[in-house]
């Protein structure tokens, strides 16, 4: 699928329309995660394996990063993964939406004197800054596509739009 060759390169697979970013927490070597079920129980591997996620909300619409970044109160991604990983969360739902990652613009919300790191970062690389720190806070990334353009709620229920098509 062409829209998640140009995500960042992680190790990425492919659940329900999601794409879970799986690099392990801190480790000096990436290694492969295969997720199951079993009984009911998500397995790692194998080994029972139990998220616990916060969703990261604000990629998905017209803003084109997560909330938080811009404004007043504007942190560090660096900020709310040290937030994350101190509250002994292990995952982040970050939402987006198809049409933002097939354009990949240079991202304009968030507060270039607070988190440089996202000057003239495309869509893409933006997510991928982010994914990076949340790996460097041992925290899995799931990516959930939940919008096809960031203006289209609720959308038609379907993977493709007159605006975009099932091939993109």
């Amino acid at each position: 699928n062409t829209m998640y060759a140009r995500l960042p390169r992680l190790a990425i697979a492919t659940v329900l329309g999601c794409a879970v970013a799986a690099d392990p927490p801190q480790a000096p070597q990436r290694a492969h995660f295969e997720f199951s079920s079993n009984g009911g129980r998500l397995l790692a591997n194998g080994v029972p394996f139990q998220l616990k996620g916060a969703i990261w909300q604000g990629a998905a619409g017209p803003n084109d990063l997560p909330d938080g970044l811009a404004g007043p109160h504007a942190h560090t991604v660096k900020h709310y993964m040290e937030l994350l990983s101190s509250g002994s969360f292990n995952a982040i739902r970050l939402e987006f939406n198809h049409e933002a990652v097939l354009q990949s613009k240079v991202v304009r919300h968030f507060n270039p004197n607070v988190e440089p790191a996202m000057n003239e970062k495309t869509y893409i690389q933006a997510l991928e800054v982010i994914a990076r720190e949340a790996e460097r806070h041992g925290l899995l990334i799931v990516l959930s596509c939940v919008l096809l353009a960031p203006h289209e709620r609720p959308g038609n229920g379907l993977w493709h739009s007159a605006k975009i098509s099932e091939e993109d």
